[in-house]
């Protein structure tokens, strides 16, 4: 820079200068005296004017400086960036933050670009209040880190004295944004507003409060995940009392009205409670569109007197018409009514002794009304808990009751029981064996409660276990290891109930006693530790767990059961980790040591782990490919289970839907259609009509169902599976879209295509939200998208769902699966469409190829790809090429389908349009075959119209063709 750059500058920092504490005099009088004194500065520096209007009014609406965009031309006048700062290059304007202006910058480092957001505070450079708060937000971000808090990398002050700092760049949108644009449903908004309270609650943990929470200053990133922003006005909670009295003059002013509290209107002490209200306004304006209260104007005496006077409407009663969560939320105000009417009024209730303590309380509030637990806000009456516990296990009220009543008596005897051994028996081995059949009976009893074991629905039994455990932290207490050992019975109750949380406190209670136990002991310890590992997710510390107990005792001859459920635990890992050779060698080792053991007191608990072995195997060998081998283990299971629980039990029809699945991937439908009949005809009798294991036989039934093309039967049972989905609550599970998926199928036989179309797109986003994007399960999702795109002569869209899903296919498994098959197909026959046949032939010779190998040369996926591969011959004039490979799958198709089947027609078609010879009959039949298309599939279908496009250019008919 040159001297004449600088001429001006002294004026310019008194001006500014003045300005500033002119703002600070204005916002620290008292309410009342404000016009005042707004009008005694302007008639002594009248200079200062719009500028410090301009700033007092900014300060007296619902949206800070942070809500401004970065094409306002005030922010672009306000302040200009050094084109670089510490090493980043500043890019561009983001916008503004409370007290600065923010810019997008980028450095390179090592041949690694690093993007980040700047923020300056222009105005520090003359304003302390400016500078004390922008050195605040400096000093918070430093003390946190947090996935869900926008991360600090450094700060400093730039060659012009402004202050700035170096924050991680967020690329996303505000909270109310990204909610409306994504269109949340109330419980989709409310889990993405949890990860907010996550973010508050390691704040309140630190002692620290925001004071400044709102949705301007929460964003959410492209993989939805929130970052909390903007701390410019947050502070300790152990702050001193005079600056306490310092920031609500001056801080307290500058928060937004919208989401602040009434004790922060008032100047009053500000605890954690003040962030619950403003997080209870956002959640407010989430879920119903607008705030309870109307800060629009610049009255600050009204808008204070609503905020600290006025009873905020309930949210069911306050929501905004044209809301977009109206569109994405069927009835709202039904949704909203009740429990969430409750959590929001606590969350923003004037008095702050009557809010959520902290963000982490009104966190667990709103996760127990997802899960339809009682909460914090309603009250806690008999006839509510009641409610809850109805919403839970609809069927199972009335067995529960008499289970409950019986398991209380049993576990009353048990303890008695306990008491009176205490008193009577001494460390003898055979003193120890009693005590621990009294546990294991116990835990016999308990899985009466499992609908898999005893037939019915889900008991609830969670009161008694919490009241057992209450007396047991009272009982015992001379008596370590038999309190040890009932902990980890306990445990490993609420650990067959999934209740994880219970299954590790107590089992972590269970190790707190110095005891010197037996390995066979130790080993029962770790496998319910495995388990509960396994059930964390935690399969490879599960894994370890149990490799580090066989490395500790390798001189212990393990019981031939312990060892077997050692394996078969070792073997589930194994497979869930992908280990797939390493699993089936352990399985198998595990079965021939079953077969040389002959001990009849273990027999049956030998022979249901031989048969759970199988069942295993048969899983794995699945995975790998091998078919043959599955069919041997499925069967292995199946005989074991029904020989020894007989044909109704669950085991057994859990072996034999298995079949039923492998019957129909081997295209054996009618075999299939009469294991799924058995399955559900039992479900049905003994677990009802809305059980979500009947649904799941329904399922299997209707999708065999619409392979034997029965449409009408099939859609029936899609229609039952997902009534008892709903019931079950699982309208958000990937059983839930399974049956979308295939009551999608059944609409396109019907040639809805646009409902066919919204089924699988609805399907598809539930599975992408709980799978993830690049999971190969979407695959087929994805290839019903492309057919009903092609069903709609859309073939570019088409093609490009098939690769969709040939890519999820391949990156997740290459070419070891057959189904990556289906997408190969469809991608030739789309390039046949598009006029490009070299790439259609390769694609159908790999698929051709592929299903060979996997499925064989009888099949009828084999059959589908033999007719494309007979469609490109005829498109390239290959004819004899074509005739070969139509009469292959007209035989296929023969032997498989009826007479009038669209795909035996289609194949009928194609072969008699190949046919040199055409007389009367042959002319008949091509008409009758296209007959069949058409009415399958509509006239305007591409597949018909292919079909009348080849009658007219290759044979001779008197078939009208469609219009």
């Amino acid at each position: 820079m040159n001297e004449n750059e600088h001429c001006n500058t002294n004026n310019y920092d008194e001006h500014w200068d003045l300005l500033w504490r002119s703002f600070e005099q204005i916002i620290q009088s008292p309410k009342e005296q404000q016009t005042k004194r707004i009008e005694q500065i302007k008639q002594q520096h009248p200079q200062l004017f719009p500028e410090l209007e301009n700033l007092i009014q900014s300060h007296q609406t619902d949206s800070s400086v942070l809500d401004r965009e970065a094409s306002d031309p005030d922010f672009q006048m306000a302040f200009k960036p050094p084109k670089s700062i510490g090493g980043f290059e500043i890019l561009e304007p983001l916008g503004s933050g409370g007290l600065g202006d923010v810019y997008k910058a980028r450095k390179q480092e090592d041949g690694f670009s690093r993007t980040v957001a700047i923020k300056f505070a222009p105005a520090g450079k003359y304003s302390p209040m400016v500078l004390d708060s922008f050195n605040n937000e400096l000093k918070i971000l430093l003390s946190l880190n947090h996935p869900h808090i926008e991360r600090l990398f450094e700060g400093g002050v730039s060659s012009d004295n402004i202050p700035y700092l170096v924050v991680e760049f967020i690329d996303g949108e505000h909270i109310d944004s990204y909610c409306d644009r994504k269109q949340l449903n109330v419980k989709q908004r409310i889990k993405l507003f949890l990860q907010v309270c996550q973010a508050v609650a390691v704040m309140h943990q630190s002692l620290i409060i925001h004071r400044d929470i709102k949705a301007s200053n929460i964003m959410v990133d492209q993989n939805g995940v929130t970052k909390l922003l903007d701390f410019g006005l947050a502070k300790l909670t152990d702050s001193k009392q005079s600056e306490e009295l310092n920031e609500s003059t001056v801080s307290g002013f500058m928060m937004t009205l919208a989401y602040a509290s009434p004790e922060q209107i008032r100047g009053q002490n500000i605890t954690t409670a003040s962030d619950v209200y403003s997080l209870g306004m956002l959640l407010y304006y989430l879920l119903t569109g607008r705030l309870p209260y109307s800060v629009e104007g610049h009255d600050l005496v009204a808008i204070s007197q609503q905020i600290t006077g006025k009873i905020p409407p309930l949210a069911s009663q306050n929501i905004k018409t044209d809301a977009p969560i109206n569109a994405s939320q069927t009835a709202l105000q039904k949704k909203l009514k009740g429990e969430l009417d409750a959590i929001l009024a606590k969350a923003i209730s004037k008095n702050p002794q009557r809010r959520y303590v902290s963000a982490q309380q009104l966190a667990d509030d709103l996760a127990r009304h997802l899960s339809h637990e009682p909460v914090l806000a309603k009250p806690d009456t008999v006839i509510y808990r009641m409610r809850k516990f109805i919403q839970r296990h609809p069927v199972g009220v009335v067995m529960t009751t008499l289970v409950m009543l019986s398991l209380m008596l049993l576990s009353a005897m048990l303890f008695q029981r306990s008491q009176e051994l205490q008193s009577a028996l001494v460390a003898t081995e055979a003193e120890k064996q009693r005590v621990t059949h009294v546990t294991e009976f116990l835990i016999d009893v308990f899985k009466v409660s499992d609908p898999i074991q005893n037939q019915s629905d889900i008991v609830d039994v969670k009161d008694l276990l919490d009241y057992s455990s209450q007396q047991l932290a009272n009982q015992f207490n001379q008596e370590p290891a038999t309190k040890a050992k009932l902990y980890q019975t306990l445990g490993s109750v609420y650990l067959n109930m999934s209740d994880i949380d219970s299954a590790e406190r107590l089992l972590h209670q269970s190790t707190q006693f110095e005891l010197d136990l037996p390995p066979s002991e130790q080993l029962t310890a770790t496998l319910i530790q495995a388990e509960l590992l396994q059930k964390k997710g935690q399969l490879k510390a599960a894994l370890q767990l149990l490799t580090q107990y066989e490395k500790n005792h390798a001189d212990f001859k393990l019981p031939v059961v312990a060892d077997l459920k050692m394996s078969l635990n070792k073997g589930q890992l194994l497979y869930q980790l992908g280990a797939l050779d390493l699993a089936s060698e352990t399985l198998r080792v595990a079965s021939e040591k079953l077969l040389q053991h002959s001990n009849s007191n273990e027999k049956i608990k030998g022979e249901q782990l031989q048969a759970d072995i199988h069942q295993l195997l048969g899983n794995v060998y699945w995975k790998k490919g091998d078919l043959k081998q599955v069919e041997i283990h499925y069967q292995r299971s199946f005989d074991s289970n029904s020989s020894r629980l007989g044909p109704q039990h669950h085991a057994t029809l859990k072996s034999l839907s298995a079949l039923g699945v492998l019957a129909y991937t081997q295209g054996h439908y009618e075999l299939a259609r009469s294991r799924f009949e058995q399955v559900l005809n039992s479900r049905i009798e003994h677990l009802g009509s809305k059980h979500f294991l009947t649904a799941d036989a329904h399922n299997r039934l209707g999708a065999t169902e619409y392979e034997l093309g029965q449409l009408t039967a099939a859609e029936i049972h899609y229609n039952q599976a997902l009534d008892g989905l709903a019931a079950s609550g699982l309208r958000e599970s990937i059983k839930f879209t399974r049956v979308l998926n295939n009551l999608g199928l059944i609409k396109r036989q019907q040639t809805q295509y646009q409902a066919a179309e919204q089924l699988f797109l609805q399907a598809l986003e539930i599975q992408a939200q709980l799978l993830g994007q690049d999971n190969p399960d979407l695959a087929a999702m994805q290839n019903n998208l492309g057919l009903t795109a092609y069903d709609q002569g859309n073939f570019q869209q088409a093609l490009e769902w098939f690769e969709q899903a040939y890519q999820v296919q391949f990156h997740a498994n290459g070419l070891k699966n057959a189904k990556i098959a289906f997408a190969m197909t469809n991608m030739g026959r789309m390039y046949l469409k598009l006029n490009q046949p070299d790439q259609s032939r390769v694609w159908i010779n790999q698929a051709l190829q592929l299903r060979a190998e996997q499925l064989g040369t009888d099949h009828l996926l084999y059959a589908a790809t033999l007719m494309a591969e007979a469609e490109w011959a005829f498109a390239v004039n290959s004819y004899e090429k074509a005739v070969k490979s139509v009469e292959n799958a007209l035989k296929i198709r023969e032997s498989q389908l009826d007479q009038d089947d669209w795909r035996l027609a289609d194949s009928r078609h194609l072969w008699h349009s190949l046919s040199e010879q055409k007389d009367m009959t042959t002319h008949q039949q091509l008409c009758a075959d296209a007959e069949i298309i058409k009415l399958r599939f509509g006239q305007s279908h591409p597949r018909t119209q292919a079909i009348y496009h080849r009658m007219s250019e290759h044979t001779v008919t008197n078939c009208s063709h469609p219009e």
